[in-house]
């Protein structure tokens, strides 16, 4: 597994989800796709799931109150990969816009953010993050 900040299933998870994902688990594990899960270090199980919220979940109110306050003080602001369907996280860009923030879009498509954007990049974010982080300095 990467090193992507995983979340245990159980202590305070909504069962539906939580179900959900553990049929995916149970999928995985016998497609033998993930064939050693980390545990979590607090109860044990090997039930965890990534740092991201999946169709149906509800983004951690302190999480998004993070989001809005580090949009409101954001001088740039990428727009990576992202269609802008999905509210609150979608009118997190507008917010730093609003407060001066200059708005990057890369993405090979427009998107509902397009509108937004001071620069835009029509290309995949890989390909062109990639070759930020290699561009030496």
């Amino acid at each position: 597994m990467s090193n992507s900040i995983l979340h245990c299933l159980f202590p305070g998870g909504d069962s539906e989800t939580s179900e959900s994902i553990l049929i995916l688990i149970l999928i995985l594990n016998s497609l033998e796709v993930i064939q050693s899960a980390p545990r979590c270090v607090e109860c044990g199980t090997d039930r965890l799931k990534p740092d991201s919220i999946y169709f149906g979940e509800s983004l951690d109110p302190r999480v998004l109150k993070e989001a809005e306050r580090a949009a409101l003080e954001a001088d740039i602001v990428f727009l990576i990969g992202t269609l802008g369907t999905v509210d609150p996280a979608a009118k997190i860009p507008a917010m730093a816009k609003a407060h001066g923030a200059v708005c990057i879009e890369i993405n090979p498509i427009d998107t509902e953010l397009t509108y937004l954007a001071d620069v835009v990049i029509r290309e995949r974010g890989g390909v062109v993050m990639k070759e930020i982080i290699n561009e030496p300095i």
